[in-house]
């Protein structure tokens, strides 16, 4: 199954009059995308076009979309365009995520905390995955069809990260009240960023490391499926994982922890924040947050 992302053109900001976007996409954001999803979709506004580097070659090899939202006449202040730009993103997630041959997840990037459209969300209780300076990316000396290149002769290692990331989610659910070291998934996490690392060193000289926050929404379906509790009944739930009217439970956060002090440059992490109201079959529903943090040179 292919991977597409939803990301903004621009980043979102929070500020004493509310929300306004501030930076474009950097050609190392692109690269970042390009590497590691498939698919790609950046929304666009009739009123202040952002484009994005490497556009006309990206559009024409079918990789990127760019659908226009148009506003009629009148006169829109930054928090207009924002918030418009948000609820366009937001109504692309619900509707290519019912295509089956592609998960879709949203992305904004640099952002303190994720932003969606009241009206399409719901707090929902989530795992976050923190990872920091692990993502090798190459930078924008690097042609962007080298990089494609470079994708596709490499698709399995670039394509094992994501499936590492799923295994530790349902790593954490399936043993919460158990040490996490020398769990299978963690083991494979660990190797899947060592290989990405030496790829990259083989390939390019210079190149980026970036940080990714991954939030998985949690249900009580989750939990019962992925534990072996179905016939225990839902009164069972917190002590092995959310409680969803006092917090996560101490068996979680015990996991958790464990977790993140076993593997160099992982932060773990319960809570409860905005996710869509629209279900999908994966469990990963957005990525919150990429930022460039380092380049290093070979």
């Amino acid at each position: 199954m292919e991977r597409g992302v939803i990301a903004l053109p621009m980043n979102i900001q929070y500020n004493m009059t509310g929300l306004s976007f501030s930076s474009k996409l950097t050609p190392e954001m692109v690269r970042y995308y390009m590497l590691y999803w498939d698919k790609m979709i950046v929304p666009d506004n009739n009123l202040i076009s952002f484009g994005i580097p490497d556009q006309e070659d990206l559009v024409a090899t079918g990789k990127v979309l760019r659908p226009k939202l148009s506003f009629g006449n009148g006169r829109y202040s930054s928090q207009d365009i924002a918030d418009a730009m948000l609820l366009e993103q937001a109504e692309l997630a619900k509707m290519f995520n019912k295509d089956p041959n592609v998960d879709w997840l949203i992305h904004q990037s640099d952002c303190n905390q994720f932003y969606l459209p009241p009206e399409l969300s719901e707090q929902n209780d989530h795992i976050r995955f923190g990872l920091t300076n692990v993502l090798p990316v190459p930078d924008r000396s690097v042609n962007i069809n080298e990089i494609l290149e470079f994708k596709d002769y490499r698709s399995d290692e670039l394509g094992d990260l994501h499936n590492c990331i799923n295994e530790m989610y349902k790593e954490v659910l399936s043993a919460p009240d158990q040490t996490l070291e020398g769990k299978q998934a963690i083991t494979r996490f660990q190797n899947s960023i060592n290989n990405l690392d030496q790829v990259s060193k083989e390939r390019f000289r210079i190149f980026n490391k970036f940080d990714i926050d991954v939030q998985y929404k949690l249900s009580g379906k989750d939990l019962i499926q992925t534990t072996g509790l179905a016939n225990l009944g839902g009164a069972a739930l917190p002590a092995f994982g959310i409680d969803m009217f006092t917090g996560y439970s101490f068996t979680m956060a015990t996991a958790v922890g464990a977790l993140a002090g076993f593997v160099s440059g992982l932060e773990v992490s319960v809570s409860r924040s905005q996710a869509l109201k629209e279900p999908t079959n994966n469990p990963l529903m957005y990525l919150s947050k990429a930022s460039e943090v380092g380049i290093i040179t070979i």
